[in-house]
C-alpha cells in the first residue's frame, strides 16, 4: 500500500464507481472492458478507477488481464456493510451513545 496509509485508502474508496467495481470483482474476476460495461462507465473512467484500486493494492491484475480482489480488498469488503449501516443510520448514531453497551453488542 502507498505510504499515505489510511487517508489514501478512504480517499481511493470514496467513489461510488470504485465501490461498484469492487463489488463486481468480488463476484467474479473481470477485465477492464467488462467492468466498464457492467458498471455503465467509459473504458477511460474504468481504467482510472482501476488504477487507484491497484495503487492501494485493493485489487490485482491477473496474467489473463482480469482483475481480482487481493486479500486486503476482501477484508475491506467484509467490513463495508458495517460502514454502510453506520452511514445510513447517521442521525441515530449522532444522538445515541452506543459505547455504553457491552462490547458483544457493538462488535
Amino acid at each position: 500500500m502507498s505510504e499515505k496509509g489510511l487517508e489514501s485508502l478512504f480517499f481511493n474508496l470514496y467513489s461510488k464507481s470504485r465501490i461498484e467495481i469492487l463489488q463486481s470483482i468480488s463476484r467474479e474476476n473481470l477485465r477492464m472492458n467488462e467492468l466498464a460495461r457492467r458498471n455503465d462507465i467509459t473504458a477511460t473512467e474504468a481504467s482510472r478507477q482501476i488504477q487507484r484500486l491497484l495503487d492501494d493494492q485493493i485489487i490485482s491484475k491477473q496474467p489473463d488481464g482480469a482483475y481480482t480482489l487481493t486479500n486486503y480488498g476482501k477484508l475491506f469488503l467484509h467490513f463495508f456493510p458495517s460502514f454502510e449501516f453506520i452511514s445510513k443510520h447517521r442521525d441515530y448514531f449522532l444522538n445515541h451513545d452506543v459505547w455504553c453497551l457491552p462490547s458483544q453488542f457493538t462488535w
